[in-house]
């Protein structure tokens, strides 16, 4: 679940995320349920990838497609840049969208990239 902050004073836009923990992220936080970050909106940097890792207990060719997803390249252009089939980047958004809690593209691009996401009843 991600939440947008609207810029406020001289604190910029940012994203609140509820993360839920999964997989190797469990050996970080013994018995922690979720995570709470807070991105601001400005950051261009791509999420590390140990981190996606992590966090959502993606395979390391998921953490790729999900890395690219969050520069902002189109689905269609992602097995190009990753050297994959469209077949199999559609397969690896599918889990990715399962492991991370969303539900399309753009909702996983907002949540990769610090985004905030609309308020359409889509998280």
């Amino acid at each position: 679940m991600s939440v947008p902050v609207p810029a406020f004073e001289e604190e910029p836009a940012s994203v609140i995320h509820l993360v839920p923990v999964r997989g190797d992220g469990r050996d970080l936080i013994p018995g922690g349920l979720c995570i709470l970050a807070i991105s601001r909106v400005a950051s261009s940097t791509l999420p590390d990838a140990s981190l996606l890792r992590g966090l959502f207990d993606l395979t390391p060719a998921e953490t790729k497609v999900a890395r690219l997803a969050a520069s902002g390249i189109a689905p269609k252009d992602i097995g190009m840049a990753a050297g994959i089939s469209s077949n199999t980047v559609k397969a690896h958004l599918k889990s990715v969208y399962a492991k991370t809690g969303t539900d399309h593209y753009g909702a996983l691009v907002r949540l990769l990239s610090g985004t905030p996401m609309p308020f359409d009843g889509r998280s």
